[in-house]
């Protein structure tokens, strides 16, 4: 065994350094200098095109470690792209969330909304990244978790089930945790080995910043920042781990990517440590105090300037000064390449120090090895270098990752029992001299890969360990394991979606796969694996299961019979640039697909066989769809479809495509320089998500991401053409996702919460009451038992669910003119003797559970009108029962009735008549009715007995040209579906 003195060893990399060795080098070089997001992805998307078009065919286990280099990167291309400041550069959104949530602490008791949290509770493989644990010094049942994403969570019972322990807490990345007791704690904010992790972010974002430590005095009811650390006040860093003096409650160590800090005085200030003879400015990855001193504390430390290797320091006043000594290196072989090092100390043996040292065996580097200093820290021997615990050696495709996850514990009644982990986790029980696989990367039941923390609990010598699933217990010092997943429900969904039949919900989550509810619980089980994105559900018919589409990194998969691959198959596997494909259907048939790659595809056979759009003018090209694709619920001839084109010449915007699967080719039309008319940034931030309106495609509503001030959500009346911007007074933060209601109400989902607009409300109002300060990523209508709530995913908390909004009263009275497009409900009566005035537009609609009458003088002018229906407060679509006395139609709207009875196919002008096409699936006697969409009214309608298959239908009516109007179809007075009709 080799021995050497061990203090200190640096190695300089540039501020924007990027730290993984060899291949990553040469990457790391080609962005020196570069802080805009689409140079960096520019540069980064033709790092790997290259280093894919050198690989072999047949060289698997190279492919599989540049895709999970890849999938990182598009994990942050995918955050990021929609966090962008005015420069161009990713904005530290985490400040800027605190600070507002910190100017509006009262919010979440001033807005609408009842939100509660339906899961995942539970998940069997993985639930979401945990950073980090701590165990309360007085009550050994009782341990804190910190996330990635997802805020602080609290057991009392030892694991069994969890709580997040503060709701309007922002959801920070946690990196380090201290008790002084069971009511003071600290938590060390930003997300440290997502900095770290894969070398690319720790300078440009994808991770949550610090906004440094916030203590609790009332066991984390209630939080406040500390003390600033000293000159980053206005830096973007991350926290790595927190620790505190054994004999002093008051003195804390905070290890972070920017320095190491220590307070003396609770964090009432700060004080930047001197890391001997290195450059303070440097990444802190571990800090520990020599058990049971105030005097030795130890860390281990990277250059943050102009090294490539990593150090480890010693102090012996406290951690007030770290003398330096001179450079050595390991052996006397000169290893080098040492990136981080983790600190293993024990109460078995306070003079005791051991090391794990990165890089495992990747990309030809080796495992640096577990080193064991008996006096505290002067002198270190490496006791093994083989095998490479931080990697897998189960699954040697992954290499390791010792950037992202790498942790140490040792047994705190026995210094010869070593636990370390990076992939899976290895045991030594000879010192680190042996090390033994204790846990698998794929089939383990009872604890999830990419392990980040191992903490043992000195009463009872259990050993939890903090995963990208979870959290783990063992009770034998690694040899097995339990998971302790019950409540940590911080999982990151990119997409979800309810079941079109049944309770079932599904979505797409980052680390830990396609999760789906097979249940009216909070209990989820994993459909499949890798990082989920989008999934997609038919509406299969009652009594046949839902067939399934989703999205695993860069493949798309179906689930009919058999799960099956149906990417499109001229998508480019190694392409960096082609991960995370968003996925639409047809609104009238489920053979028909869309996939939206920064080139969008259609299929018209389930996914079996794609092609693309292009344009249709010189110069050609593709049309993108990996921003967002919607189909339009009245037209299914018609999507609109935003996205980068990213190859070449960058194209960012907004299309319209028309004609769909016609004999006329397909039109294309691009939207973009319209919506720049009315506000849309001339930087082309990204369009986050489209909403089409149920009542016409004309209809339809964008939402925009990045730090653009009153740029976050437009709305159009005609199909793209001309735009109003309806940001209003909506906080500068990226708006997610959008929802429009059968009356064409909106709810947004932003990186703070939700917010609703009523279609006759000139603003925004909050609709947050007891949901997280969390990231929300897709908002969805369902209807289930007969009840219609919002549904919501979000990027750190799972789902949630409130009651839609209501403005409802028991008994409204309406009097003098009303004008204009109106909407009034009651629980119980409306009574109304106002004038509805004659202006061509004005349109007003009453619901009301019991009874409504119109009283002496009321009156509905030439030109106007008014839609009554008796029913619940915010169910359902307004249905439309003219004054005029037309006899009462109780509409259910349920688009999936359409795969029941049957669908509006076409509708088309001959002269002074519509032609409407049927295709039938239910023969029986329907009603078919001409819809004015502008006037709210219906202007013919026609029963005719119709058998299964394609009927034609005449209806005697002129349209008007340029008018729009809806065919609407009914089948024992329940529209099942309906299709928009232009006048030619």
């Amino acid at each position: 065994m080799q021995k050497v003195t061990l203090f200190i060893i640096c190695l300089f990399v540039s501020a924007f350094s990027f730290s993984q060795i060899n291949e990553d080098a040469a990457l790391q070089q080609q962005l020196q200098g570069k802080t805009k997001f689409y140079d960096i992805r520019a540069t980064v998307d033709e790092f790997y095109k290259q280093k894919f078009s050198l690989l072999s065919p047949v060289d698997s286990l190279k492919r599989k470690k540049l895709n999970r280099k890849t999938k990182m990167w598009n994990r942050w291309f995918y955050e990021s792209e929609s966090r962008l400041n005015n420069n161009g550069e990713v904005e530290n959104f985490t400040k800027k969330i605190y600070e507002y949530q910190n100017a509006n602490s009262n919010s979440p008791l001033t807005s609408q909304g009842s939100w509660s949290h339906i899961g995942p509770n539970s998940v069997a493989e993985g639930i979401g990244r945990i950073n980090r644990i701590a165990v309360d010094p007085s009550v050994a049942s009782t341990i804190y978790a910190g996330s990635s994403g997802g805020g602080l969570y609290k057991t009392t019972n030892a694991g069994i089930s969890w709580t997040n322990v503060d709701t309007y807490l922002p959801s920070l990345g946690i990196s380090g945790i201290v008790l002084t007791n069971s009511n003071t704690i600290y938590i060390l904010t930003g997300d440290g080995d997502g900095f770290s992790g894969g070398g690319f972010i720790s300078s440009y974002g994808y991770i949550r910043y610090s906004v440094g430590v916030l203590k609790s005095t009332d066991g984390g009811n209630t939080w406040a920042q500390t003390a600033a650390f000293p000159g980053l006040a206005n830096e973007r860093y991350c926290g790595m781990r927190l620790v505190r003096d054994p004999n002093n409650a008051n003195v804390l160590m905070a290890a972070t990517t920017h320095g190491l800090f220590r307070t003396s005085d609770g964090g009432n200030s700060w004080t930047l440590c001197p890391l001997g003879n290195s450059d303070d400015n440097v990444i802190v990855y571990d800090v520990r105090f020599a058990p049971g001193s105030s005097t030795f504390v130890y860390c281990s430390i990277r250059s943050n300037n102009n090294s490539t290797e990593g150090a480890f320091l010693r102090s012996t006043d406290g951690g007030i000064t770290f003398p330096s000594s001179n450079t050595v290196t390991y052996s006397p072989n000169n290893i080098v390449n040492i990136e981080r090092i983790g600190i293993g100390v024990t109460p078995a043996n306070p003079d005791l120090v051991y090391l794990i040292t990165g890089p495992g065996n990747e990309s030809g580097s080796i495992f640096k090895g577990l080193w064991k200093s008996t006096d505290k820290g002067a002198t270190f021997t490496r006791q093994s270098n083989t095998p490479d615990v931080l990697g897998a050696p189960d699954f040697p495709g992954y290499g390791e990752q010792n950037m992202y996850d790498m942790a140490i514990a040792v047994s705190p009644t026995n210094a010869n029992i070593v636990i370390v982990a990076g992939l899976v986790i290895f045991k030594s029980e000879s010192a680190g001299i042996l090390f033994g696989q204790a846990t698998p990367y794929h089939g383990s039941a009872s604890i999830h890969p990419d392990v980040h923390d191992l903490v043992y609990v000195p009463t009872n010598g259990y050993l939890y360990a903090a995963s990208d699933g979870g959290v783990s217990v063992s009770s034998d010092n690694g040899s097995t394991w339990s998971k302790l997943f019950n409540g940590l429900s911080c999982t990151q969904f990119y997409h979800f979606e309810p079941s079109n039949e049944d309770s079932y919900v599904w979505g797409g989550a980052q680390d830990n796969g396609i999760l789906i509810r097979q249940g009216t619980g909070s209990t989820f089980d994993r459909f499949d694996g890798g990082d989920g994105y989008d999934v997609l559900t038919d509406a299969a018919p009652a009594g046949n299961l839902d067939d399934k589409w989703w999205v695993s990194n860069k493949s798309i998969w179906s689930d009919g019979t058999v799960s099956t691959e149906v990417t499109p198959g001229d998508v480019d596997i190694d392409a960096s640039k082609n991960y995370f494909p968003n996925l639409a259907m047809s609104p009238t048939n489920e053979d028909v697909l869309y996939a939206g790659y920064p080139s969008l595809y259609v299929s018209y056979s389930r996914g079996s066989n794609w092609a693309k759009f292009e344009s249709p003018d010189p110069p050609l090209y593709y049309i993108p769809g990996n921003w967002s694709i919607s189909t339009c619920p009245t037209n299914r001839k018609r999507i609109y479809t935003a996205g980068n084109t990213i190859d070449g010449v960058i194209r960012k915007g907004l299309w319209r495509i028309d004609n769909l699967d016609d004999v006329i080719p397909d039109v294309v039309t691009e939207l973009t320089a319209n919506l720049k008319d009315s506000g849309y940034h001339n930087d082309n931030p990204k369009i986050t998500d489209i909403a089409v309106s149920s009542n016409t495609s004309n209809r339809l509503w964008v939402t925009v991401g990045d730090f653009y001030s009153n740029c976050k959500v437009f709305y159009s009346n005609n199909g793209g053409s001309n735009w109003t911007n309806i940001s209003g007074s909506l906080p500068n933060f990226p708006v997610n996702t959008i929802v429009a209601d059968d009356n064409d109400n909106v709810y947004i989902g932003t990186d703070f919460g939700v917010y609703y607009k009523g279609v006759n409300e000139a603003d925004w109002t909050p609709f947050y009451n007891g949901l997280p300060r969390v990231a929300v990523s897709e908002l969805k209508f369902w209807t289930y038992l007969g009840i219609t709530n919002l549904y919501a995913a979000t990027y750190g908390r799972g789902i949630w669910v409130s009651e839609i909004f209501s403005n409802c009263v028991p008994t409204l009275s309406l009097s003098n003119n009303i004008e204009g497009l109106r909407f009034y409900q009651a629980s119980s009566t409306i009574n109304s003797s106002a004038v509805i005035d004659g202006s061509i537009g004005t349109n007003v609609f009453l619901r009301s559970g019991v009874e409504i009458n119109l009283t002496a003088g009321a009156e509905v002018k030439p030109g106007a009108a008014l839609n009554a229906y008796i029913g619940p407060c915010n169910t359902g679509p307004v249905p439309v029962i003219s004054a005029t006395g037309d006899s009462a139609i109780t509409i259910t709207k349920n688009i999936t009735s359409a795969r029941q009875y049957g669908f509006v196919h076409d509708a088309k002008i001959n002269r002074e008549n519509v032609n409407v096409t049927l295709n039938i699936f239910n023969p029986g006697s329907y009603t078919i009715r001409l819809f004015d969409t502008e006037l709210k009214a219906y202007t013919t309608a026609i029963t005719v007995n119709t058998a299964v298959g394609y009927n034609t239908i005449l209806l005697p009516f002129k349209i008007v040209n340029g008018k729009f109007y809806r065919a609407d179809l009914f089948k024992d007075n329940m529209l099942v579906h309906y299709m928009d009709v232009e006048g030619k």
